[in-house]
């Protein structure tokens, strides 16, 4: 019986498909003159990807600093370790500070202003300036008005590096100030809140 059944469906679809062959039915798009329009790329429009809605970052960072970083114009290599916040604005700017620790006791404060580039690249390259200042324990509260302290900052990077929602990124650059110049360079693990 089952297969009677079969046998009757598989001769209804034929019959079907025979009846539909014969009437000129088209699947296709219809044909058109028209050519195709170029694309249009707007500044409102992100051109690599849909940019992760990243809006705040708690960021963790390790690197090394080579250069003179106090009134004794030492010239020093240091390991620095950071933690900060940066704040995304929708106008592909970006506030950030940071506290950083170095390996010669010194303690780190920095701010600056960043100005990321997505339509360049998907791992949105950045240029920063800022204000940093570096504070020697043995100076206590001195610190704070010795001018020799602040330096002025700018760097680049890159705020996505492996396309993974602005977790990782690297950042050079250098400072430069009363007491001297130095150079630095980081990686960066950032929590998106």
């Amino acid at each position: 019986m089952m297969c009677l059944v079969a046998k009757l469906h598989f001769l209804t679809l034929v019959v079907l498909m025979s009846i539909l062959g014969s009437v000129n039915i088209s699947w296709a798009a219809p044909q058109t003159d028209i050519p195709p329009s170029g694309i249009v790329l707007t500044d409102d429009k992100e051109y690599f990807y849909p940019r992760p809605l990243v809006t705040r970052t708690t960021d963790f960072g390790v690197g090394m600093a080579q250069g003179i970083f106090d009134k004794d114009k030492e010239n020093l290599s240091l390991t620095v370790f950071s933690i900060g916040r940066t704040h995304y604005q929708e106008n592909k700017t970006a506030f950030d500070y940071k506290i950083l620790l170095t390996s010669k006791t010194f303690l780190g404060l920095d701010a600056g202003y960043r100005w990321v580039f997505p339509e360049y690249s998907a791992m949105e390259p950045f240029a920063e300036a800022g204000l940093a200042m570096l504070l020697d324990p043995k100076d206590q509260f001195a610190n704070f008005i010795d001018y020799q302290r602040y330096y002025l900052q700018v760097s680049t990077g890159f705020d996505n590096l492996f396309k993974l929602r602005r977790s990782v990124k690297i950042e050079a650059g250098a400072r430069v100030g009363n007491a001297g110049s130095h150079v630095f360079a980081s990686v960066i693990y950032s929590l998106a809140d």
